[in-house]
């Protein structure tokens, strides 16, 4: 069955107690230099680091072979539907580093649009954080290598992109890259 199209953190639920969860899902901490798609014949993929009882999964949303982080896997694609159409604006929080601050200036552009490769592209916020140079991004849309276009097209260099969330869904900061919870 389908899920309904009115989205609801309570549709989906983990719960260490319970038996059957509605959803299970698999929190993937993803490595640099792996990618996230079932087969790939010139680089190494999640599933070589998942347990056979994974193979079957289906992840939601991608990240490129240079960055890390949060990686969902599910055994029901309606849920891969929920998190990736761009109507349901499910929000993804990142963690990326620049090799020189970022400008209030820029900071504007990013949260109104940019244009690159003919598409529209754009953050909800962005945030530096404790750490120099290493700021909090956060979007409501999947689009490819998001973040990295945005940030080349303001001509700053990017040194490191990790998502720590996806929805409700925080990557644990006891959980080792190519690990799973």
């Amino acid at each position: 069955t389908f899920i309904d199209d009115e989205w609801n953190k309570e549709n989906i639920t983990i719960s260490e107690e319970s038996e059957s969860p509605k959803w299970k899902l698999i929190l993937f901490n993803k490595p640099k230099w792996y990618v996230v798609s079932k087969s790939d014949p010139h680089n190494a993929t999640i599933y070589e680091l998942l347990p056979d009882e994974f193979q079957n999964r289906y992840y939601i949303g991608r990240l490129d072979k240079d960055s890390r982080g949060l990686v969902l896997l599910t055994d029901t694609p309606a849920l891969v539907h929920q998190f990736e159409h761009p109507k349901f604006e499910i929000e993804k929080e990142y963690l990326i580093q620049l090799s020189s601050p970022f400008k209030d200036e820029d900071r504007q552009k990013v949260k109104s649009w940019i244009i690159d490769e003919w598409e529209v592209l754009k953050f909800c916020d962005i945030q530096p954080t404790m750490h120099s140079l290493t700021y909090k991004v956060i979007l409501n849309e999947w689009k490819k290598r998001h973040i990295r276009r945005v940030i080349k097209k303001l001509w700053y260099n990017l040194i490191d992109l990790q998502r720590i969330k996806a929805a409700q869904y925080t990557l644990p900061k006891d959980l080792p890259e190519g690990e799973w919870r």
